[in-house]
């Protein structure tokens, strides 16, 4: 797989007013194209992002991800924003154990 740097080079080369998500370059996983405009667009793995804001910030994973939700897959700034990808099965087995822990 390609390295996060030499991704969004090649997604800036495509298109300039690509957006990156600061700090989180290791969540990169390729690009996307938004709608007909056909703007490629940065792709980010959106449970490794959330993994990485825990690790940063020293955050609950509840407290990572109402700050992901609110100030990175909220912060929509146009058709050059990022998209964020969920690989079913990650967040659904985080959300069970989640619960299990709630129940005991």
């Amino acid at each position: 797989m390609a390295t996060p740097d030499l991704m969004m080079k090649t997604i800036a080369h495509l298109n300039p007013d690509a957006l990156f998500v600061d700090g989180l370059d290791d969540a990169l996983i390729g690009a996307s194209y938004r709608g007909p405009s056909g703007q490629t667009v940065a792709c980010y793995d959106r449970d490794k992002c959330i993994e990485l804001i825990i690790e940063q910030d020293d955050l609950t994973y509840v407290e990572a991800l109402e700050h992901f939700e609110k100030s990175v897959e909220g912060a929509f700034v146009g058709k050059s924003s990022p998209l964020f990808v969920t690989f079913f099965g990650s967040e659904i087995e985080i959300m069970l154990e989640i619960e299990e822990e709630e129940q005991d």
